[in-house]
């Protein structure tokens, strides 16, 4: 290697430049020397002087610190520098200037070879901050920029946009950044800066990865029953799907060390096939039916009829009707005449669904695309429209949310404003999902809602990408264009000439391999108290099944019978599980999920009616739905009768808080309201004057009692305290009956599914 040698200039360039050292003046120096040269008249080289030449101070050991000051922030520059004041030593005093030996000072090896590293290590960052600090020139775009609070930032999709033109900055107050498993790409803004407003925005930056596309070509239609087909499993039979439910869940409880329940009796069995089939306790006539039918497969007969039934039909698709209603729009909406949406017309459509018989991806396609009115009555009356009516609002937010919980099973809500805390869901992912919906339009012409499907562009035509602007905890806007939760794209086009938004999203929802699972998983929770995750509507990585297998196989068999919700239900009720009693035993103390273990399923899990099914159960049982003038009068009254449990929350997913839960307001309105005071009434009609003119003997119409409240007959305790009841009223037997005929009705056994 070349060896090292002392470089004095460079030397001093390097204390000069990065020491911020002044050099020293040598013009006394120089002066000096040219005097001592004419008095001795020595002639050669100036070198030769150099030992007689004064030695100037050096300058201070302890300097000044650096003054560091912010300068003024313009359009120029929004980064802070540093003004550094160095100390100039002062000129020496005249006596200073005798002469002296100049001594060479030899600085070590490694000083002199690391500075030039050092130095270039240096300007190679100053080099990389000028870069980056023109960029965000750049991206500030020209005017004076002025520091003062910002509100929240909001990017319409109408203004027109220009590619050429570099968008204003628009920031917000830093705010922390929040745990994330995948994005740590973007940092709070170091201050609150805010542009003046530019004539011609730039568009937010897009999603990383998304690059703008060129007009599309139409997207070819495609049948969606084709599109289902692919999908198919091979189809077993009914019998074959039920025997893998009990094989499955006898090898949970021997590998959890338990026991299942005995079986339930047929009058238990049948009073909760027909409350969680029809929402509603059996007649006196139902029961006895059952339990006097001595065919052993008088269970799979029934629940054919329950679901599949003339007789019962109309029951079963106006239950199931409700169901979903309150499922799509909650129990609440739609029933005010000053809502957009129309519940009546949801019910009615889900109605002629069921009746109809379509696959359950065929109904979900049509809620997902339905275009016309809300209203029946309308000309272009279609009652599908009403679950989208009523959530798209302004951002179609809350649709977003409904169509990742209901038909997917996926919990989204959460990453609208931030990275969901527990699954790997970020914030693009949630707009992009909502960029499906941003086509459809409610309006509300003449009292009439429409929802229409319209383009969704620039009102100045100057992209036709139609993109979702949101914004980031730290406050940078962001644009995404439609993509599924599983990352595919459809062609980021706006204009329904070329792509039409909801059909792609409805085709990527009934194909995807989160649809049969969301609806399974979601059916047996209904059916057992509790579904394979809880809540049921949020299934993956982070909340993972109780039982895969199972869950995995229903899935495959519901797709595979062609999405046939019946056959479905069937299998849940025909089960060994839904048939074991509610009673736990020593053996199955462990099987506790509302002590917050895991569903084992061994016994069958106790829970309330919920308020439709109270409501429906005092009818049959006191047998006043015969006794409305007309169905419009019967309506009305159950959904007065409803309104009183049923209040809603306004939080972002619209949940709504219910009181029919067994506290005191449930109690009182059940023990005191106008519907028990008509359940149990004497007058003309009723239940009581009906037995009280019968033949019947008296414990015959205590029976009775007992069958239409409890679908089952008294057992000797009870028919000991009745006796005891009637020896204290000897001359009043229907005040007798009266006082039974209240307490069953007001009885925790009535009130709860077991």
């Amino acid at each position: 290697m070349t060896p090292d040698r002392d470089d004095h200039l460079l030397d001093g360039c390097l204390d000069e430049v990065l020491g911020g050292r002044t050099p020293p003046d040598l013009t006394a120096r120089i002066m000096q020397a040219w005097a001592m040269r004419r008095q001795s008249g020595v002639e050669g080289n100036l070198h030769e002087l150099n030992g007689h030449l004064p030695q100037l101070p050096g300058p201070p050991i302890e300097t000044l610190p650096l003054e560091i000051a912010p300068r003024e922030i313009t359009a120029q520059s929004a980064v802070p520098t540093a003004v550094v004041r160095a100390i100039t030593p002062p000129p020496p005093p005249a006596s200073d200037f005798a002469p002296v030996r100049r001594a060479t000072v030899h600085r070590p090896r490694s000083r002199t070879a690391a500075w030039p590293w050092f130095a270039a290590a240096c300007l190679a960052g100053i080099g990389a901050a000028v870069a980056l600090f023109t960029s965000s020139e750049w991206n500030t775009g020209p005017g004076p920029v002025v520091v003062k609070p910002q509100p929240k930032p909001s990017v319409p999709n109408g203004v027109a946009q220009n590619h050429n033109v570099p968008a204003p900055v628009i920031a917000t107050k830093p705010a922390p950044k929040l745990p994330s498993k995948k994005d740590d790409t973007f940092k709070p803004a170091p201050q609150i800066v805010e542009a003046m407003p530019d004539k011609r925005p730039l568009r937010p930056a897009p999603v990383p990865g998304e690059l703008p596309q060129e007009k599309q070509p139409p997207v070819a239609a495609v049948n969606v029953h084709e599109l289902v087909n692919k999908t198919y499993d091979r189809a077993i039979s009914d019998a074959e799907v039920v025997s893998f439910i009990n094989t499955s869940l006898t090898q949970s409880w021997k590998d959890n060390n338990v026991q299942p329940s005995p079986a339930a009796s047929d009058e238990e069995w049948c009073r909760r096939a027909f409350i969680r089939l029809l929402g509603r306790i059996p007649t006196v006539d139902e029961v006895r039916k059952f339990a006097g039918d001595k065919n052993r497969d008088k269970r799979d007969r029934l629940v054919t009829q329950l679901t599949d039934g003339e007789q019962y039909a109309e029951q079963f698709n106006a239950h199931w009707a409700g169901v979903w209603s309150n499922l799509l729009i909650g129990r609440t909406m739609g029933q005010e005449s000053e809502k957009i949406a129309s519940r009546a017309g949801l019910e009615q459509y889900l109605r002629q669904s069921l009746a109809a018989k379509k696959p359950y991806y065929q109904l979900v396609y049509e809620l997902l695309t339905a275009e016309g009115s809300a209203q029946p009555g309308s000309a272009d009356y279609n009652g599908a429209v009403n679950f989208l009516v009523a959530s798209l609002g302004q951002d179609a937010t809350l649709a977003t949310a409904r169509t990742s919980r209901l038909f997917l099973g996926q919990q989204l809500q959460c990453a609208q404003c931030h990275q969901h805390p527990t699954n790997d869901w970020g914030q693009h992912q949630y707009w992009a999902l909502n960029a499906f919906l941003r086509q459809a339009k409610v309006e509300q012409v003449a009292g009439v809602t429409r929802l229409t499907n319209q383009d969704f562009v620039d009102k100045k035509n100057v992209t036709t990408e139609g993109e979702v602007y949101f914004e980031l905890p730290n406050g940078t806007i962001r644009a995404t264009g439609p993509a599924f939760v599983d990352g595919k794209k459809i062609p980021a086009s706006g204009r329904l000439d070329e792509v039409n938004r909801r059909e792609e999203l409805a085709k990527l929802v009934v194909t995807s391999p989160q649809f049969s699972p969301a609806l399974v998983n979601r059916l047996w929770s209904h059916y057992f108290g509790y579904g394979f995750t809880r809540p049921v509507d949020d299934i993956g990585p982070s909340n993972q099944p109780s039982h895969p297998e199972l869950l995995s196989r229903l899935s495959e068999q519901f797709a595979a019978h062609n999405y046939d919700v019946r056959k479905l239900m069937k299998w849940m009720v025909l089960s060994d599980a839904f048939g074991r009693s509610s009673r736990i035993t020593p053996q199955n103390v462990a099987d506790a999920p509302d002590a917050g273990g895991a569903p084992l399923f061994s016994h069958y899990y106790m829970r309330q009616l919920q308020a439709e099914e109270a409501y429906n159960s005092l009818l049959i049982a006191a047998d006043l739905r015969k006794k409305s003038a007309n169905q419009k009068d019967l309506e009305n009254a159950r959904i007065d009768w409803l309104a009183q449990f049923q209040r809603p929350m306004g939080t972002d997913d619209n949940e709504e808080e219910t009181h029919f839960n067994g506290a005191v307001r449930q109690s009182l309105i059940m023990m005191n309201g106008d519907l028990m005071r008509r359940a149990v009434s004497s007058g003309e009609g009723s239940l009581i004057k009906h037995l009280q003119q019968s033949n019947l003997k008296q414990e015959e119409k205590v029976e009775h009692l007992f069958l239409a409240a409890l679908s089952r007959q008294p057992n000797k305790r009870e028919l000991e305290a009745v006796k005891k009841i009637a020896a204290q009223h000897p001359d009043n037997p229907a005040a007798v009956l009266e006082d039974i005929w209240w307490a069953l009705l007001n009885s925790n056994e009535f009130i709860l599914d077991h």
